[in-house]
């Protein structure tokens, strides 16, 4: 168990009122969630609603909000962790709680960078840093994480390598594991997911970067290493595409033939599988089977998608056509469309990093 997680006991051991166990407990939890141990968390939930209440007491239930976000966030639950964790904002910002106010800040631009709203994303990190304390340094590690999401998909590893850094220092100073856990993963997915992107006007190109490889089977062990399985799920998506990038289609494509169903919550990412499906199909040659994978899904789906995603959907496209001899007047515009969301991809990098500017590092 984690030198955080000792710490959180003792507080809790020691709270002189029901208000501050009932806190105590539910960072706890907030912990346990991040850590995959959601039957866990949820039991300290429901502890906390049955034998304490939220009713007339905030600062309880703002961080009974938190913890509910946290549990839906990394337990894949029925809704959403925006709605909860902006609760827990709204509801700290009103009662003053500074602590709370920088934790729900933090989570909430992660899940806004996740989004694409980096506008929202990087206010939410000011609001985070602005009421950050010596006793919120979780917090501050979340928006360094955060921002080296941001660099490394901007291919700015200088920069990235700067966050990443920090958030790792505050997580070893206070025993997060959880937190290092992430920054490691976070770190390889996003090399990983530059190198599926980079890798659309070449489909069948096979990239050797042995360091990238190294991360994510750092990643992986040292979640065994932890127990943590929180990132479980998606471990296998991502192990799926660095096979891919790395031109190893058959074991990739053993990979995806497990369910996964429950790392895929929603249409636009069961669509990306099935780009992921499609593209095993193609480099082993068996292109009519990729193109059915890719023509079934909808047009709706597609919309959905992340410009990346219908970057090399458009991409298995042409290929796809080109190999199977299909002629000029059978095609749609595939690479119009492919340079469409080419563009938009660009547009969201420029976005991003001109969001990500001027954020310095008070904590390191």
């Amino acid at each position: 168990m984690s030198r955080l997680v000792d710490q959180l006991q003792a507080r809790i051991s020691c709270a002189k009122t029901d208000i501050d166990l009932a806190c105590n407990r539910a960072e706890l939890g907030c912990y346990l969630a991040r850590a995959g141990r959601l039957d866990e968390a949820l039991a300290i939930d429901n502890e906390i609603r049955a034998n304490i209440g939220i009713a007339q007491r905030p600062r309880v239930a703002a961080w009974i909000f938190l913890l509910e976000g946290l549990i839906r966030l990394f337990g894949g639950r029925s809704g959403s962790p925006q709605e909860r964790i902006s609760r827990a904002l709204v509801l700290s910002e009103a009662i003053g709680d500074a602590d709370i106010i920088s934790r729900a800040s933090a989570w909430k631009a992660h899940l806004d960078y996740l989004a694409g709203d980096f506008r929202s994303m990087r206010l939410l990190i000011d609001k985070a840093l602005l009421h950050a304390s010596k006793t919120t340094l979780e917090a501050v590690a979340r928006c360094w994480i955060t921002i080296g999401c941001g660099y490394t998909l901007a291919a700015r590893d200088d920069l990235a390598k700067k966050f990443f850094g920090a958030a790792r220092d505050i997580s070893l100073s206070i025993g997060d594991e959880v937190s290092i856990g992430a920054i490691i993963f976070n770190r390889a997915v996003h090399r990983i997911s530059r190198e599926r992107y980079d890798s659309r006007r070449d489909i069948r190109r096979i990239i050797e970067n042995d360091l990238i490889d190294l991360e994510y089977s750092s990643s992986e062990n040292f979640d065994r290493f932890t127990n943590n399985i929180a990132l479980s799920p998606l471990s296998a998506i991502w192990r799926a595409r660095l096979l891919i990038v790395q031109g190893r289609a058959s074991d990739a494509q053993a990979v995806l033939r497990a369910d996964l169903s429950e790392s895929a919550t929603n249409l636009r990412e069961k669509s990306s599988l099935d780009v992921d499906r499609a593209w095993c199909h193609l480099l082993l040659t068996d292109l009519q089977s990729a193109k059915d994978v890719l023509t079934a899904i909808s047009g709706e789906c597609l919309r959905q998608m992340d410009a990346d995603d219908r970057a090399i959907y458009y991409s298995l496209m042409i290929e796809i056509d080109e190999s199977l001899g299909t002629t000029r007047e059978q095609k749609p515009n595939w690479m119009g469309h492919l340079q469409a969301a080419e563009l938009e991809h660009d547009n969201i990098i420029q976005q991003l990093t001109q969001e990500l500017k001027g954020i310095d590092i008070p904590f390191a």
